[in-house]
């Protein structure tokens, strides 16, 4: 009985209102004979400031990347050197000492904090996050700088090609680590 109710309450509705389900939208207002936006000073000035945007911010995620890489190298090079030479160490110099054990323990305790500061940075990722960053606003700067070269007439319209860059722009600006 409990099942039916939802049905039912369906049914009185559509009755009450009178709704004809086989009845169309009406057609959209649109303007037939709207032409597309075409190319002002304003619109150019508007996309050069994209443009300079997006190469500045694409030389600050470059240096930030080649910082990053730097830091990974500065963390990684130590762990795997500091274990070779301590190895070399052992076998010419035996085992048997306590300052030995005790200089072997505490290289393994910095070379496990490297590793740690290393894990927890996760400065491998950041630095090719960076560099994807700094790819794709270049790229940006380089579709921007490639129509605005070209004759007015000859570009794409400018309300196309506005709202390309402005989705581009806040697409690699929200997808892009933070500097």
């Amino acid at each position: 009985m409990y099942i039916y109710i939802p049905y039912i309450i369906f049914f009185y509705v559509l009755y009450i209102n009178k709704i004809n389900m086989n009845e169309e939208t009406p057609p959209s207002n649109d303007r037939t004979d709207r032409k597309e936006l075409l190319w002002d000073n304003r619109i150019e000035h508007l996309i050069k400031e994209w443009s300079v945007k997006s190469i500045k911010k694409s030389n600050v995620h470059n240096s930030k990347a080649k910082y990053k890489k730097k830091l990974y190298y500065g963390f990684n090079i130590p762990c795997i050197v500091i274990p070779f030479f301590m190895s070399i160490s052992s076998i010419f110099w035996g085992e048997c000492s306590t300052e030995h054990k005790m200089i072997n323990s505490i290289i393994a305790c910095i070379i496990g904090s490297l590793n740690g500061i290393q894990t927890l940075l996760n400065l491998g990722s950041q630095y090719q996050l960076h560099f994807e960053a700094e790819s794709k606003y270049r790229d940006l700067h380089i579709d921007i700088e490639s129509v605005l070269i070209k004759h007015k007439q000859d570009r794409l319209p400018a309300d196309i090609f506005l709202e390309r860059c402005r989705l581009l722009f806040e697409n690699i600006e929200r997808n892009s680590p933070d500097i």
